[in-house]
């Protein structure tokens, strides 16, 4: 019996069904807004060589203000609907980033909303002109698989529902936490259980000048990738993200917020 076969999705099967999944359709949210971000990337020429990064590209990315440099303007844009959603997030690459890469970066989550929290049935994330990296999440079997183009690299077996990398983002609005959070992640390629902890401060963006709540999780493994969020104290709605790789990889995305809408509704 061919196991692998038998149980693996289709993902030529699957990503149609999940383009079409109720109340992901824009045109039928109850809410939709965007944010807009500069994000910025910050590189280690020490440790950087081993993300797969190219030697010239990692020159001229640490020759730039020490390393710290703006490589794309994102703008995401968010869909509720009563159970569902959806969030697209184009990033178009800044000068620096698109002398090593064509194209532009694409990330979707699309989910339910189920006790006032975002629950990924699929995310992709494509990179220039590289192929889509994509997660499925199978609820029945609670098992997502996690794909690099067309081909099954792994999957994943869980207990409580995961949320990706863009999802999590999103995931506190109108519903900001006061006390540390445990959730499911996902970043493409593992699931992993995350902590994150909970404080207050004052932040200052190109968007405006904010009270923030900011989650920072907590770092279990050298594998662990960092991941700090500052929420809207207000509504929860995500005004800066900052995600580290592992600490074997020296490169660090900055995201901040340069255009917010003025609010947002709870899920």
């Amino acid at each position: 019996m061919n196991l692998h076969k038998k149980t693996a999705l289709s993902l030529s099967a699957l990503l149609p069904f999940a383009a079409y999944l109720p109340g992901t359709s824009f045109a039928s949210a109850n809410q939709q807004f965007s944010v807009s971000y500069d994000a910025q990337l910050t590189v280690d020429s020490k440790r950087a060589s081993n993300t797969g990064m190219s030697q010239n590209a990692i020159s001229a990315l640490t020759g730039f203000m020490g390393g710290n440099v703006s490589v794309a303007d994102v703008k995401d844009t968010v869909s509720f609907s009563q159970d569902s959603y959806q969030i697209q997030s184009v990033g178009t690459l800044g000068h620096v980033l698109g002398m090593f890469m064509s194209g532009s970066l694409q990330r979707t989550s699309v989910g339910k909303i189920s006790g006032g929290t975002l629950n990924t049935l699929r995310y992709v994330d494509i990179r220039g002109s590289k192929a889509p990296l994509t997660t499925l999440v199978d609820e029945k079997s609670k098992t997502a698989f996690f794909y690099d183009g067309k081909n099954m690299t792994s999957r994943a077996t869980f207990q409580s529902k995961p949320q990706d990398v863009l999802s999590l983002s999103y995931a506190f609005v109108g519903n900001v936490p006061s006390h540390p959070v445990s959730v499911t992640l996902s970043d493409g390629k593992s699931i992993k259980q995350a902590t994150f902890d909970v404080h207050s401060e004052s932040l200052s963006l190109p968007s405006g000048q904010w009270q923030t709540v900011k989650l920072t999780r907590r770092i279990a493994s050298a594998d662990d990738a960092s991941v700090e969020c500052w929420l809207r104290a207000t509504d929860g709605l995500p005004l800066r993200v900052r995600i580290g790789m592992s600490q074997r990889y020296g490169a660090i995305l900055d995201l901040k917020s340069t255009k917010v809408p003025a609010k947002v509704l709870p899920l």
